[in-house]
């Protein structure tokens, strides 16, 4: 088999599309500037297999999404973490794959079903490494970390990537993720990709802090930090200061500077339903060409408490609604945290080990690995890392808090169109669903409260900082249980209104940058 390429430059630089029809020998690739032609093989990103372009299927935390053309099927890869996404539609014999949702829907001639409720859901749940989402006139299937085959008849078959080295302590797991970043360093200067210069969010927290360091180990001069928190004042979780004494400049904004852009953010955005990571808008000049280290991940890859592995899996979509925004603007994700996903349960064996002892607070708040990091990079310990906050843009409950509609903003255009497509499909079925998911919704958000100040009378009766880790990583457990078994709890997270309706505007609005293969 193999591919026949179209280029056009009016897509978004990193952007492609392919239409295989079933007993074809050729699948049609559409695709922006940026992607990239090797032999039989096209990608977009960074190749980390410079030896040979056509092997990034074979690594186990590749930096790019593409496609190789071989003797009897083709083969397509994601990155090697889970905030790039394939996308998926068949449509009668034709089947279509993309590395953007707008895309494969205006390339299928598809839509998202105007009257589905639960597309913010769908899109921010990231389940293992394949789910499939309703559409109007097919299905839609998402591929995350993972390896997708698709023989002459069109028969798809979902893989897992390679496993990465195994770790069994903390010098043992430093060294291969120094070892990797090596690597990503050879790839930046290679001819055989473009030009990529690594830089890094970095906050008071835990992971963007280590990410920045590691970031620097390879070549990072700058850090993006947002100085307030949600419902914070400004400079609140700003971690200019841990960049001065890392040697990084910092360019800093406001949390919802990205309101000044209103509708030229939210399309980019909203195109899952929930635009978590809207805030970076504003320094969207700053992540052209960029590798981008993020401490995306860190919350279950780095927490002491969590003892329950997840590996794959994620309840929100962090990170992953960058993708239209960084399709755009020609740069890559690179979370480290994610490093070594499928070893999860040997990385929290050594987040609790005797080793990281120094580094451990023994709260609710506790993730040696990134702490040590970061002091061993000069780093006070008072500095960072004291008190968990939050910058993401999302709607409902969140921990033990909530976000109404009423204070979620939304401009005056996105507002006018979700009103519109609201007009058109309101009928007596619909209201009745909305009725009784808001129902659910508000029974949820009683169960929440009842859980949280359950929680808090516990902690005021719990006299050591040991034993408030040891309840910390009980509810976390007993949480994940239940939402291993189900998804009854995230599906009624956030109330049910116009926003519900976001990711069908969005893409819509979308289409208009993509083209059809025909």
């Amino acid at each position: 088999m193999r591919f026949e390429y179209v280029r056009d430059a009016r897509l978004p630089s990193l952007a492609w599309a392919m239409r295989h029809e079933t007993g074809k020998e050729i699948a049609d690739v559409l695709m922006g500037a940026k992607v990239q032609i090797a032999e039989s093989a096209f990608w977009e990103g960074l190749n980390l297999s410079l030896a040979d372009p056509t092997a990034s299927a074979k690594h186990h935390f590749p930096l790019s999404s593409g496609g190789i053309a071989q003797h009897d099927e083709l083969l397509f890869h994601t990155p090697g973490h889970i905030l790039d996404r394939l996308f998926m539609v068949r449509n009668k014999n034709k089947l279509y794959l993309s590395n953007s949702l707008p895309f494969v829907l205006r390339a299928s001639q598809c839509s998202l079903s105007p009257h589905y409720l639960h597309y913010p859901f769908e899109f921010s749940a990231i389940i293992a490494h394949q789910q499939r989402v309703p559409i109007a006139e097919s299905e839609l299937t998402l591929f995350h970390n993972a390896n997708v085959r698709i023989g002459y008849d069109n028969r798809v078959v979902c893989e897992c990537k390679p496993p990465a080295p195994e770790c069994g302590s903390y010098h043992e797991y430093m060294t291969l993720l120094h070892r990797y970043l090596e690597e990503v360093s050879e790839a930046l200067s290679s001819p055989v990709n473009h030009s990529y210069s690594p830089v890094s969010t970095i906050s008071k927290g835990y992971d963007s802090p280590a990410a920045s360091v590691l970031a620097r180990s390879i070549g990072a001069e700058k850090a993006l930090t947002i100085a307030n928190s949600r419902n914070g004042v400004f400079g609140d979780d700003s971690g200019e200061a841990i960049a001065d004494i890392l040697g990084l400049e910092t360019v800093s904004e406001s949390r919802t500077a990205y309101q000044a852009s209103g509708l030229d953010a939210e399309k980019l955005f909203y195109f899952t339903g929930i635009p978590e990571d809207i805030y970076l808008y504003p320094m969207r000049e700053h992540l052209r060409s960029t590798l981008l280290f993020s401490g995306v991940k860190g919350d279950t890859m780095w927490d002491r408490n969590v003892t329950r592995p997840v590996g794959t899996w994620s309840w929100d979509p962090g990170g992953a609604t960058l993708q239209e925004l960084r399709l755009r603007m020609n740069f890559v994700q690179l979370p480290p945290a994610f490093f070594g996903w499928r070893h999860h349960r040997q990385l929290i064996k050594v987040n609790r080990s005797p080793e990281l002892a120094p580094w451990t607070l023994w709260n609710d708040y506790d993730r040696p690995i990134p702490r040590r990091i970061v002091e061993e990079a000069g780093v006070p310990r008072e500095m960072f890392g004291l008190s968990k906050k939050a910058v993401s843009v999302c709607i409902g409950i969140d921990k033990d808090q909530y976000i109404g509609e009423k204070d979620y903003y939304i401009s005056p255009e996105f507002a006018k169109l979700l009103d519109h497509h609201y007009a058109e499909i309101r009928n007596r079925r619909l209201t009745t669903e909305m009725a009784l998911a808001n129902s659910i919704h508000s029974l949820i958000r009683l169960s929440h409260r009842v859980l949280y100040k359950a929680k808090k009378d516990a902690h005021a009766g719990i006299n050591s900082e040991m034993e408030a880790s040891s309840f910390g990583s009980f509810k976390s457990n007993v949480l994940a249980l239940i939402e291993s078994c189900t998804d009854f709890r995230r599906k009624y997270a956030a109330p049910f209104s116009r926003l519900s309706f976001a990711a069908q505007v969005a893409n819509r609005l979308l289409a208009s940058d993509y083209r059809d293969l025909d």
